[in-house]
C-alpha cells in the first residue's frame, strides 16, 4: 500500500520492511545491528539484501548529520491495508547526507554509485576540518571508489577518492588497501584520465607523510605482468622523484630496479625507465653511472646526450610533505627574490648520495671456485697464478657482500709474505685491494692482520711489486680511521728498529 501524496517512500510487506527498518537505525545511530528473525528469512547483515528490496526513496532535503532515536522514528510509520507505509517528507523528516552517499555506494547499478560518489565529492570538500568525525565513515570504502568495475563511474570514485586523501586527515589509514586498488585497478585503465587521478592519490598521500607504502606498491607494481602498469608505476615513480626529491623518495631501490626495466621488451616501459633514469641523473649526478654500467652500448649514449642537456643547476623539490610547509613557503620566497635578481645560496635539498650505496651486493664467497684454497697452496707457481686470477676477476666487482674472508685473507696474506714468485706477490696484493674497496667498513676486522705484512714487504724493489702494495694500503686505510692505522703503523716501526 502506497502512501497518499507526491512522494511515495517505502512500500513494502511487513517482514521485509522489519528488516529495512533495522537497517535504517543501524546506519544513522552507527551502532552494530542485532540479527533480525522473520518468516521469510534470517538476516545477519542487512547491507547485503538492503539493495536488492523493492523500495522507492526520495530525499526532499538532506544535511550532514540528524540524530534519530527509535520512538521517532516510529511516529512516522502506519499500518493498514496488508502492508506498512512510511512518508518522511510528511514531518519534513530530513534524511542523512551520509547515509545517501554510503548506500548508494553498494548498489548494484553503476548510475547510482555514480551518483553517491558525486555527493561524497561535494561533502568531501565541504567539510571545514580534516579532524571531522563524517570521515571516519568513509575510510572502508575508498578502495571500492577506486576500484569501481564501471569505468564511468570509476573516474568518478577516484576523484572523491582523492578528495578524501586531500582533505581527511584519516585517510593514511587505509593507504595499504587504496594503494593496492590504485595499482591494479586504476593505473591499468586505457583511459589517461584514470591514471591521471591514480598518479595524484600516490602523491597526495606522499604529502601526507606515507611515502615509503606508496613507493612500496609502485615498486611491487613494476614486476607486473601488464607492461601497461609497470609503464604507470614508473611514471608515478617519476613524478614523485621530480615533485618531492631524495630527501622524500628515496632512490636505492628506483635505480636498482633501472636495469631490468631496461631488458624489458615493450618500448613504453623502457622509455618511462629512460626518463627515470635522467631524472634521477637530475639529483644524484655521476652517482648513478656506476650502477648502470651494464646497460648496452646504445642505451648508455643516450642517457649521455640526455645527461649533458640538463646543465649544472641543482635539482630543487616542488612539493613538500604537511609537515614542510615552511619550507615550501621558502621556496615561493626564493622564487620571489629571483625576480629582482637577489636571490641568496641556499642549502642544496638533494641527499648526497654514495654510489656505492645504490650498488648491489656481490656474493664473492659463494663463487670462489672450490679448489681455490687448495690450488693457492700448490707447489707448481701456475697453479697458485691460476688461484689468483679467478679471485682477481671476482673482487673486481664494486661492492661485495658482507661474510667471513678470514680464510681468504689470511691465505693472501701469506703469499705476499711468503711467495717467492714476485708476479704472484703484486698478483696477491691487488686482491687484496679488491677485497678492502668492496667491502670498506666491513674489511675492518682483518686490518690488523694485513697492514704490517703489507708495510714490511715494501722493502721489494720491483717497481710493480710496489705500485700494487701502494694501491692495497691505500685500500685499506680507506676502511678505519685513523686511530688503528697509527697504531699499526707503530707496531711495524717498533719491530724494525
Amino acid at each position: 500500500m502506497r502512501a497518499q501524496g507526491k512522494v511515495p517512500l517505502i512500500d513494502c510487506n511487513l517482514p521485509s520492511l522489519v528488516c529495512h527498518v533495522y537497517f535504517i537505525l543501524s546506519v544513522l545511530l552507527a551502532q552494530p545491528l542485532h540479527a533480525v528473525s522473520t518468516n521469510h528469512t534470517f538476516i545477519s547483515r542487512p547491507i547485503d539484501i538492503y539493495p536488492k528490496a523493492h523500495f522507492h526513496m526520495q530525499f526532499e532535503h538532506v544535511i550532514h548529520r540528524l540524530p534519530i532515536y527509535p520512538p521517532l522514528f516510529a511516529t512516522f510509520i502506519s499500518v493498514g491495508g496488508g502492508g506498512i507505509s512510511c512518508r518522511f517528507s510528511t514531518c519534513k523528516y530530513l534524511v542523512c547526507r551520509i547515509f545517501e552517499s554510503a548506500f548508494s555506494c553498494h548498489l548494484q547499478l553503476w548510475k547510482a554509485r555514480q551518483a553517491g560518489y558525486t555527493e561524497a565529492l561535494k561533502l568531501f570538500n565541504q567539510l571545514p576540518d580534516g579532524k571531522s568525525a563524517e570521515f571516519a565513515k568513509f575510510v572502508p570504502l575508498i578502495k571500492k571508489f577506486v576500484g569501481d568495475s564501471n569505468a564511468v563511474a570509476q573516474l568518478k570514485g577516484l576523484e572523491a577518492a582523492l578528495a578524501f586523501v586531500e582533505n581527511a586527515n584519516i585517510a593514511v589509514k587505509a593507504v595499504g588497501e587504496v594503494m593496492v586498488a590504485v595499482v591494479n585497478k586504476a593505473l591499468n585503465q586505457p583511459k589517461a584520465r584514470a591514471k591521471e587521478l591514480g598518479a595524484s592519490i600516490c602523491l597526495a598521500y606522499i604529502e601526507a607523510e606515507r611515502p615509503e607504502p606508496v613507493l612500496d606498491e609502485l615498486l611491487k607494481g613494476l614486476d607486473n605482468k601488464n607492461p601497461k602498469v609497470v609503464a604507470a608505476c614508473i611514471m608515478v615513480l617519476h613524478s614523485a622523484l621530480c615533485e618531492f626529491g631524495t630527501k622524500v623518495v628515496q632512490l636505492k631501490p628506483l635505480v636498482k630496479a633501472l636495469p631490468r626495466l631496461f631488458e624489458s621488451r615493450d618500448k613504453m616501459v623502457r622509455d618511462e625507465a629512460r626518463l627515470l633514469a635522467i631524472e634521477a641523473y637530475r639529483w644524484i649526478r655521476d652517482a648513478i653511472r656506476p650502477a648502470l654500467q651494464c646497460l648496452t652500448p646504445v642505451q648508455l649514449k643516450e642517457l649521455e646526450e640526455e645527461w649533458e642537456k640538463l646543465g649544472s643547476t641543482p635539482a630543487r623539490p616542488t612539493r613538500f610533505l604537511r609537515s614542510q610547509q615552511e619550507a615550501r613557503a621558502k621556496v615561493e620566497q626564493q622564487h620571489a627574490k629571483s625576480a629582482v635578481g637577489t636571490v641568496e645560496p641556499e642549502e642544496s635539498d638533494s641527499v648526497a648520495v654514495d654510489p656505492y650505496d645504490l650498488l648491489e651486493p656481490f656474493a664473492l664467497l659463494s663463487k670462489l671456485p672450490k679448489d681455490f684454497f687448495d690450488k693457492i697452496e700448490a707447489k707448481k707457481w701456475q697453479e697458485r697464478k691460476e688461484a689468483l686470477e679467478s679471485l682477481e676477476v671476482l673482487v673486481k666487482q664494486p661492492r661485495l657482500e658482507p661474510g667471513d674472508y678470514g680464510e681468504l685473507v689470511r691465505a693472501l696474506k701469506k703469499v705476499i709474505a711468503k711467495d717467492l714468485n714476485v708476479m704472484l706477490v703484486a698478483l696477491a696484493a691487488k686482491c687484496l685491494a679488491g677485497l678492502a674497496s668492496g667491502l670498506r667498513r666491513k674489511f675492518h676486522p682483518y686490518v690488523g692482520q694485513v697492514v704490517p705484512t703489507l708495510l714490511e714487504k715494501f722493502k721489494e724493489k720491483k717497481v710493480n711489486v710496489v705500485q700494487a702494495l701502494q694501491e692495497a694500503i691505500d685500500a685499506v686505510f680507506l676502511t678505519v680511521s685513523i686511530g688503528p692505522k697509527v697504531q699499526s703503523a707503530n707496531n711495524v716501526t717498533r719491530g724494525n728498529a
